[in-house]
């Protein structure tokens, strides 16, 4: 089947996301691919900084459901974060990729997302580089 001009990806494009799944292979041959935001909130959660002002991470948020499902961009793609670069980048569970979605005020915060006018926007933008 032929692709129309529309659906095609750029050469750039086509080597970034090639890269992108040599990262999560080699973070997989390593034995690195587990969630990276069940820990973060695991700590929140122990040391109870986040549980006053009525944030409140529960126990049930802290514990992976399942195995990492995709990566978490703490920079999205959207505003231009990297999809190479592993600092942008967090193996994650759907359970905490979602949980990321549901509190994005706490999920700042923590570190989990970056957004204009936080010290690493620039560092984890797509132009930066990757691994």
């Amino acid at each position: 089947m032929k692709r129309s001009p529309m659906n095609r990806q750029s050469p750039k494009k086509v080597a970034e996301q090639a890269q992108r799944r040599e990262l999560i292979e080699a973070l997989q041959r390593a034995g690195l691919w587990e969630c990276q935001i069940g820990p973060v909130l695991r700590r929140a959660y122990i040391d109870g900084s986040y549980d006053q002002g009525g944030f409140g991470i529960r126990a049930a948020d802290v514990d992976c459901l399942d195995a990492p499902s995709g990566i978490h961009e703490r920079r999205k793609r959207s505003s231009g974060g990297s999809l190479t670069m592993l600092a942008n980048l967090m193996p994650a569970c759907t359970w905490h990729n979602q949980w990321v979605e549901r509190e994005p005020e706490l999920a700042h915060r923590l570190g989990l997302v970056v957004r204009p006018g936080d010290h690493e926007w620039f560092m984890l933008g797509r132009d930066r580089g990757g691994f």
